[in-house]
């Protein structure tokens, strides 16, 4: 099983938010792509070991990670170290297409001044940013987080090199309505870059289908061998003992 690398950017004081964060992602446990599955794996600093250099593990993991989600707050704008390294570091793996970006709006702040403010954020509600403090309903809230994240992690997959032949052969929208909870028409950064999971679904049902056809093919070939032998060894014993 290969796996799927999250890193999770967050300001020390909001540790709490990122567990919450964190617990959303292990929710989703893995993705499944066209019959291959994709184990995710979630990082931030609380996992780093003691004595370890959380500097240099830190922008370690943001090159090896396949997604970094960056969690907006008023304590994450103001972290020196967020702004002048993870998130530079992580943009510029964003331009050389070797990493996917989800900020997730924590809590009200202004970042708009951020080298971040052109990629869309989420939750959305009814197609407009809304931060997870002021969500009336936090199951609502947090299924539209980890809607977010299943799209992001399905379009890094998809870019992928081993997968870029199948992503091309599949439709490039989301088509059901019901994937991000009340809020899928904003989130069109996401959805026309990624797979649709009902496509995926169809092209892991048919990967299965062909899976088993091939099963069937290989048993009735081995049959036809073991009678095809037996039939070889009765004309040899005809032949030489009768």
């Amino acid at each position: 099983m290969e796996t799927l690398k999250i890193f999770i950017s967050y300001a020390k004081l909001d540790y709490d938010l990122m567990t919450a964060v964190e617990f959303c992602c292990q929710q989703i446990d893995q993705i499944d792509f066209v019959g291959k599955k994709y184990k995710i794996d979630v990082w931030s600093d609380h996992h780093l070991i003691p004595g370890e250099a959380w500097k240099s593990a830190i922008i370690d993991r943001i090159k090896e990670a396949d997604i970094v989600l960056f969690l907006f707050s008023p304590n994450f704008i103001k972290s020196d170290f967020i702004l002048n390294t993870e998130i530079p570091l992580a943009m510029k793996r964003k331009e050389e297409s070797e990493i996917g970006i989800l900020g997730i709006y924590m809590e009200e702040c202004e970042f708009g001044q951020l080298a971040f403010r052109k990629t869309q954020l989420i939750p959305l509600y009814h197609g407009k940013l809304k931060s997870i403090s002021s969500w009336k309903k936090d199951k609502e809230c947090w299924d539209t987080v980890k809607a977010g994240i299943e799209i992001c992690a399905f379009n890094s997959i998809s870019r992928l090199p081993w997968n870029k032949g199948l992503s091309q052969k599949l439709p490039r929208k989301l088509q059901e309505k019901n994937f991000i909870h009340n809020a899928p028409p904003a989130l069109q950064h996401l959805r026309n870059m990624v797979v649709s999971a009902d496509a995926i679904k169809k092209a892991n049902l048919e990967y299965k289908k062909r899976e088993e056809e091939h099963d069937k093919l290989q048993a009735i070939a081995i049959a036809a061998i073991f009678v095809l032998l037996i039939l070889l060894i009765f004309i040899l014993y005809t032949k030489f003992f009768s």
